[in-house]
Order: C-alpha cells, then sequence, then structure tokens
C-alpha cells in the first residue's frame, strides 16, 4: 500500500531482503518493522516531497542465493540502500557483494561476531553476540553456577558465534564447560547427552542453537524438564517455543535485543499494536530501526556513498524505536541485551509468556505446578 502510493510521485528506492517462504514469520516481522517506519516517514510528506518505496527482495535464507540478490541489487542503480539479510551465514556472504558494490546493507537479524568491520558497507541494528554472551554468562555466574553442558549447531555461523562468545565470557570468570554437543549432528541424542553431562557435573545449560534447528533445541528442553537451569540465544525467542516446550521450558532465560513490556514509558508498542492489532517482537523493532538509519542517512545525503559517510560519522545518530540508534566502529549498534524469561502468562495462548528480567526472577518451578 505505502508503495502503491509513493510510486505516484517522487520517490527515493530502497530494498528490504527476507527469507521468504523459508521462513514465513520472521519473514513478517521484518516487514512490519520496515512498512511502519516507512509509513511514518511518507505520512510526514517523505524527505523533500520525495517518499519511500521499498522493494521486497526475497533471498530463501540461503547463503549462495544471499550473493545473487546482492549483486541483483548492487546492479540497480535507483536502489540506495537495503535492510537485510536475515542469518548472519548469509548476510556475511552478500558482504562480499554489497562492499566494493558500494551499496550500504543493514542487517535487523544478524548477530555473528564475524560481521564486525567485515565491510564498511554493512552495519546491523541488533547487537553482536559478543554482547549477548556476556550479558548471559554473567547472568549464570550470578547464579552461582560455572559448568555449562553447551548445544550448538555446527551448521550456522550465528550458533557458533553465540557458543564461543558465552563459553569465552564463562571462562574468563572461572567457569567451564563440560562438553559440547552438535545438535545438527545425524545420531544427536538429547537424553543421552544430557545424561552424561549431568554425571559429569554440568549445573547448567546453554542453547545455542539456530533458527533452523529448533525441533532439535525443544528435544533437549523437554528430556531436561526443568531439572538444569536453562539460558538461550535470541533464536529461541519464538511463539513455536512457548507453543511445544510449554512447562518444560518456564525458567528459561533467553537474551534478546527488545522486549515489549520493558520499558512501560514506551509509545513504540502502541503504535505498532494500533497497526498490526497485536503484539510485536524484537525482529519488527531492529528492522524498524534498520529502516529508520537508512531514511537519516537518505536526509544527510541521498547518494549510496553519501549514505555510508553519513553512517561511518561517529556522530550519527537515528530515531529508533525505544531508543536512538548510534553505530561503534565495525558497524555495530551501541546498544544492550534484554533478558527474559519463560513464565505462566496469558499474553499467548499457550499459557506461558516471554516476561522481561528483572521484573520476574523466581526460583525454578516445581512441574506439578504448572498448567500444561
Amino acid at each position: 500500500m505505502n508503495n502503491a502510493i509513493a510510486l505516484a510521485g517522487r520517490y527515493f528506492k530502497l530494498a528490504v531482503v527476507i527469507p521468504g517462504e523459508s521462513d514465513l514469520g520472521m519473514s513478517k516481522e521484518i516487514l512490519r518493522g520496515v512498512a511502519q517506519s516507512q509509513q511514518e516517514i511518507n505520512d510526514n510528506g517523505g524527505l523533500n516531497g520525495n517518499k519511500i518505496v521499498y522493494a521486497v527482495v526475497v533471498d530463501n535464507d540461503n547463503a549462495n542465493t544471499g550473493k545473487d540478490v546482492a549483486r541483483s541489487l548492487v546492479n540497480e542503480k535507483e536502489v540506495l540502500g537495503i535492510v537485510g539479510h536475515l542469518s548472519s551465514g548469509v548476510t556475511l556472504a552478500a558482504a562480499e557483494i554489497y562492499g566494493p558494490g558500494k551499496l550500504v546493507a543493514i542487517s535487523p537479524v544478524s548477530s555473528a561476531v564475524q560481521l564486525s568491520n567485515k565491510s564498511p558497507y554493512v552495519f546491523r541494528t541488533i547487537p553482536s553476540d559478543a554482547v549477548a554472551g556476556k550479558t548471559l554468562a554473567a547472568h549464570i555466574l550470578k547464579q552461582n553456577r560455572k559448568t555449562a553442558v553447551v548445544f550448538f549447531d555446527s551448521q550456522s555461523e550465528y550458533s557458533k558465534s553465540f557458543k564461543t562468545e558465552f563459553t569465552r565470557n564463562l571462562m574468563q570468570n572461572n567457569g567451564r564447560v563440560i562438553t559440547e554437543v552438535d545438535i545438527s549432528n545425524p545420531n544427536f541424542s538429547a537424553a543421552q547427552s544430557l545424561e552424561k553431562a549431568t554425571q559429569q557435573g554440568a549445573d547448567h545449560i546453554l542453547l545455542a542453537g539456530s533458527s533452523d534447528s529448533l525441533d532439535r533445541s525443544f528435544q533437549v528442553i523437554t528430556a531436561n524438564a526443568i531439572k538444569l537451569p536453562i539460558v538461550a540465544g535470541d533464536a529461541l525467542y519464538s511463539p513455536k517455543t512457548l507453543e511445544i516446550t510449554r512447562k518444560q521450558g518456564s525458567g528459561m532465560v533467553i537474551a534478546v535485543p527488545w522486549h515489549i513490556l520493558a520499558d512501560p514509558s514506551s509509545t513504540f508498542p502502541e503504535r505498532a499494536q494500533k497497526l498490526w492489532k497485536g503484539d510485536v517482537g524484537w525482529r519488527t523493532v531492529t528492522s524498524y530501526d534498520a529502516s529508520q538509519v537508512l531514511i537519516a542517512g537518505l536526509k544527510q545525503s541521498p547518494t549510496r556513498e553519501g549514505i555510508q559517510q553519513a553512517l561511518s560519522n561517529p556522530k550519527f545518530e537515528a530515531i529508533g524505536a525505544e531508543q536512538s540508534v548510534k553505530f561503534v566502529s565495525g558497524g555495530d549498534r551501541r546498544s544492550s541485551i534484554q533478558l527474559v524469561t519463560v513464565a505462566p502468562g496469558t499474553r499467548s495462548s499457550y499459557g506461558f509468556d516471554f516476561i522481561p528480567l528483572p521484573n520476574y526472577i523466581k526460583p525454578l518451578p516445581d512441574a506439578s505446578m504448572l498448567p500444561d
């Protein structure tokens, strides 16, 4: 709708790259954030009379397709900037194209530390895994738990990055990892892996699985049956987690960039709910912020290289959903992480919700006292 209105007059063209049918849920989350930012600027007259048009491009969350998409966008000179891609592996692959093509890409979801300094034309509005790993390690150490069993997906750049950052911070504070378990292994057994790790003295679990390996992560949660505390990366922040794990996931702590209940004074959740007729998640917020960054860059200089120079300025700042967007060197966002826990609630239809910490800190619940 926004595009149809904008195309009738003068406009600046941007693009948003989504996984498409390979992950419809995340595609919708990203598109909501971009569309909301687009609508807000266009409803206020655009930039000097130019409204914002977004080309919607699908890469199937595939590295090779991502490269092809990046080449096409670089060659389409009308496109001045990109919101995308989804997974870290795809963004890393596409970054090799955007740099030489001098086209800015801002990922709202890719958090792997390898993206830092990957290209002067690649930025992100999600904190890197270095921030999430440090935050979760500090949280679990405060519980006086120092011995981890780590479940990760060796096929995912995000998973390997997140696992490494958590482990490094844990070990720097006299913690240790009993074992690392690759959940992408065809012979993976959640029950056997947990039994062995428990016998070896593990006192908590890190779930560093990717969005592609959620089912394997759910097997770990179910097999654990609330015996050991679980900390996890943002891939586990999904309605599917609440739906599948139910009470078995209760007490799990997840590191995310944003939560709708974390800041009661924010006006963004109300604006988003009015537009989308429901709650939005962190991927919508980081996508909104990515669009806001591109629009702020366009406002300073409506050219590809002008946008890059604007974003690279240490004084650059864009108005985000809840906080301003600033970048440190290497294209990383200057931001913190929000911890949430799974607890009984009524916001979802599954009897459990993601609740922000420290607003909800309780001991691990007795499974017999929780709803099914």
